[in-house]
């Protein structure tokens, strides 16, 4: 009986080191898709800097189409990052730290996406969580 208590014990404890690793490896998933996102928003907002002071043309409307498309998936990628904290899935306390002033930044740099119809629900939810806090 004592051998397969401690057979039982091992096994627990490699799953929960590898639930450790899966959650380590999905956050990194996560935070890649981020990065490349607000990188791609960045380089959008540079494109549509350059018709600042020059007549607008089609090239104007399509910067602006591929700068709200970045806005878009950047606001996507932070949502989904919020709904795994709200759930549970990613330490709270530990994202907070890590994206509390990413996520107050989305909210004040983008308002117009967070009005009373806004997708972005969980993105509220955990600004307005964190901006108390």
């Amino acid at each position: 009986k004592r051998q397969m208590l401690w057979g039982v014990k091992g096994q627990i404890a490699e799953a929960v080191e590898s639930n450790k690793i899966n959650k380590l490896n999905s956050l990194l998933a996560l935070e890649g898709q981020i990065a490349q996102r607000r990188q791609e928003l960045s380089s959008s907002a540079i494109a549509l800097k350059e018709f600042e002071n020059i007549e607008k043309d089609e090239r104007f409307d399509i910067a602006a189409l591929r700068y709200n498309e970045a806005v878009q998936m950047y606001l996507n990628g932070l949502d989904r990052l919020c709904f795994c904290i709200k759930k549970g899935y990613l330490d709270k306390n530990d994202m907070k730290v890590e994206y509390r002033e990413i996520i107050i930044s989305a909210v004040k740099d983008h308002e117009e996406k967070f009005g009373k119809s806004t997708s972005y629900t969980n993105i509220i939810d955990i600004h307005d969580e964190w901006k108390r806090s």
